[in-house]
């Protein structure tokens, strides 16, 4: 076993990452505080409060006071928090009950082609069919399990269909729209969204499908912006520093 290490007394000093850079902590989108728990920085808000997308959570400028309590200075950190916030989400789906359908007919033609490197041979026999799909199908050639030579041989398929206009039942419209609600709260909870609440209705009318409704949730909302940094502290009147 062999453990190989850098040299860190040669390595010339590296600039201050990121994350040690002064900055707050933003509100990414609208909600209410559910959560604080703050390593760095000043807390802005406290549970309960409603909060706006772009408001300011928690600071990374900290006041210095002196023995009068009044502010002299400033000390900047990179603030670090974990704020939680329950959100609201607007869902609307609507699509239409007919759609195309593809039928095959049954009817096929085939081509053969041969690659060699970058290059291409067919004798490519393409149907007169009005609509049809096309299928690939490739065998390179090779000496060995792992060797393979720059030529391979294939053969294309042409397959007929025609385009029929079918309408979905209503257990299968249903069916398709909370497949798609579905892979929506998947998508969120992938990003690490705790669903709370789903309020979304699905109607099913003459010719559409309509699902519709919030969904409430409770994520991470914090969000990082540089800090303002103030050239100087607040000066004090004369009278007040006799």
């Amino acid at each position: 076993l062999i453990r190989i290490r850098e040299n860190m007394d040669s390595m010339p000093m590296e600039e201050q990452p990121e994350t040690t850079q002064p900055r707050d902590i933003a509100a990414a989108k609208e909600g209410i505080i559910t959560s604080v728990l703050v390593r760095s920085g000043v807390s802005q808000i406290q549970v309960g409060d409603e909060v706006a997308e772009g408001q300011l959570l928690v600071l990374g400028r900290i006041d210095i006071q002196n023995d009068s309590g009044e502010v002299a200075d400033y000390q900047y950190t990179a603030a670090d928090a974990d704020v939680y916030a329950r959100t609201t989400y607007t869902y609307y789906n609507e699509f239409v009950l007919s759609h195309e359908v593809r039928h095959p007919t049954g009817k096929k033609r085939y081509g053969v082609y041969a690659r060699l490197g970058g290059k291409t041979v067919s004798v490519d026999l393409k149907p007169k069919f009005e609509r049809f799909s096309a299928l690939n199908t490739e065998y390179p050639l090779k000496l060995t399990e792992n060797f393979y030579l720059p030529l391979a041989f294939g053969t294309t398929c042409y397959e007929e269909y025609e385009i029929y206009t079918e309408s979905y039942s209503k257990e299968e419209a249903r069916a398709l729209a909370e497949a798609d609600l579905d892979e929506f709260l998947q998508n969120l909870m992938q990003k690490g969204v705790q669903i709370i609440e789903n309020n979304v209705k699905i109607e099913v009318g003459t010719n559409t499908c309509i699902a519709a409704g919030s969904i409430t949730a409770v994520e991470e909302i914090g969000s990082y912006r540089p800090t303002e940094i103030l050239e100087t502290a607040p000066e004090v009147p004369e009278d007040e520093e006799k």
